[in-house]
């Protein structure tokens, strides 16, 4: 049996015609009356169907002020996964780990790498070293989170008070789930 395959200019032609079926079809959509409208005179087949699209919600920008809502919350995670650390390594200082953990950040990944038995140790056993490694890796986990909440809030776009006042025009794509088979792409605005 041998595979049958499309041919190239028919794949490079099929999605650019599917694409411009799904918005027209899209655009004629959103242009028909409510089904209310349509009079059983016009149409006898006519049949009062609820619409299923609901409304595209608006989605704001926050107020500048949680900027420095993620940035602290960034950085108490930070601080208490280190200082987590850092308290554990002082508390058990003759383990082999201990000294990586004071240092922030790479530390507990350094940790891991570190985990072991002391030489003599008779009451070290695999479980409790894969319960240490998993213990360093999700604090290294946090203060790497930590930090990047606190990055995030340097990029995190906030609205000024006048722009979240005015309501500019805006255009985006949007899904369109008509039925149980059909899916499209439509574009939503506000004007």
């Amino acid at each position: 049996m041998r595979p049958v395959t499309a041919p190239v200019p028919f794949l490079r032609a099929f999605l650019p015609v599917c694409a411009g079926v799904t918005l027209n079809a899209a655009t004629a959509w959103a242009q028909t009356g409510s089904p209310s409208s349509v009079s059983d005179a016009a149409d006898p087949a006519a049949v009062a169907v609820k619409p299923t699209m609901q409304p595209v919600p608006r989605y704001e920008l926050p107020p500048p002020s949680a900027r420095w809502n993620v940035l602290f919350t960034g950085l108490a995670v930070t601080g208490v996964s280190y200082g987590l650390a850092v308290g554990a390594s002082y508390a058990w200082p003759d383990e082999p780990m201990s000294n990586e953990l004071r240092i922030p950040v790479v530390g507990p990944w350094m940790a891991i790498a570190d985990t072991g038995c002391k030489d003599g140790d008779p009451n070290c056993s695999t479980a409790m070293l894969v319960v240490t490694g998993i213990l360093a890796g999700v604090d290294g986990v946090l203060q790497a989170g930590g930090l990047g909440l606190a990055l995030e809030s340097i990029f995190m776009p906030t609205a000024s008070p006048k722009a979240r006042a005015s309501t500019k025009p805006s255009v985006r794509p949007v899904p369109i789930v008509a039925g149980r088979d059909a899916l499209g792409l439509g574009v939503a605005g506000t004007f």
